[in-house]
């Protein structure tokens, strides 16, 4: 069973809140918020179910990993709520 479907049975009558809140898009640089992480990192795709975002290093375009939305901070590119509002 889904989380999605576990919060339905729970609350048959309320609204599902949205899981995860898109804040950055692809191509968006990012740092890390982890002072151990110095590096810029560019967005290469963003999953919106699950808020985690596939990046790789600005600098050299290698693959750096993936990191959840909550562990990145803005570092440059069209911030992604501004451009929807």
């Amino acid at each position: 069973m889904s989380i999605a479907s576990q919060a339905q049975v729970a609350a048959p009558h309320s609204s599902l809140a949205v899981l995860s809140e898109v804040m950055f898009a692809k191509g968006d640089e990012v740092k890390a918020r982890n002072p151990n992480l110095p590096f810029w990192m560019t967005v290469v795709s963003v999953n919106p179910r699950t808020g985690f975002c596939q990046c790789n290093f600005g600098a050299t375009g290698n693959y750096a990993g993936n990191f959840h939305q909550s562990e990145l901070r803005f570092h440059g590119g069209t911030e992604y709520a501004q451009a929807a509002g």
